[in-house]
């Protein structure tokens, strides 16, 4: 299990960006499309490479949210990465994703719910060809689904990468 607390969520209207900024703890709390986030491997993968960017001091982004919505999404690209994997007006469902374990994760979800007019969704990951593409991962429609975390993961780990 990812160490890395994250919840589903859906919503019956648009999600607010702007107001889940006002509203969450810091910026180590992560909102994604809910096609952004299709493993738990992938999420893990994500969030530590994110953390050790900051660390290392080879960040991309100026906070560790965005860093990690540009590592899902594969590029060093921001706005790139926020068309791949961030909230739009048509999203009713999504991720809300906690990249800090000193804040109480499962009270300000549900405050962030709350605020949010959201209720939290038992559906989990969606690992399929379309959410694939959404990412921007180009990958043959008849490709094994065995194959797809494999992709998944090297999009990740090939987020840094000078190509």
């Amino acid at each position: 299990m990812s160490k890395f607390a994250h919840f589903a969520w859906k919503s019956k209207g648009p999600v607010s960006v702007q107001k889940f900024l006002k509203i969450r703890p810091n910026s180590r709390v992560c909102l994604l499309a809910k096609h952004a986030l299709v493993s738990e491997n992938q999420l893990t993968l994500a969030a530590t490479k994110a953390h050790r960017n900051f660390a290392q001091g080879v960040n991309r982004a100026r906070e560790l949210d965005t860093e990690m919505i540009r590592i899902i999404s594969g590029t060093h690209n921001i706005s790139m990465a926020f068309k791949r994997a961030g909230l739009t007006d048509e999203c009713r469902t999504g991720w809300i994703v906690f990249l800090d374990d000193e804040i109480d994760a499962k009270l300000s979800s549900r405050e962030i719910f709350e605020q949010l007019e959201m209720e939290a969704d038992d559906h989990m990951y969606d690992l399929n060809f379309e959410n694939l593409k959404k990412l921007g991962i180009e990958a043959i429609s008849d490709m094994e689904e065995s194959k797809f975390e494999d992709i998944v993961l090297g999009h990740v780990a090939g987020s840094d990468l000078d190509y």
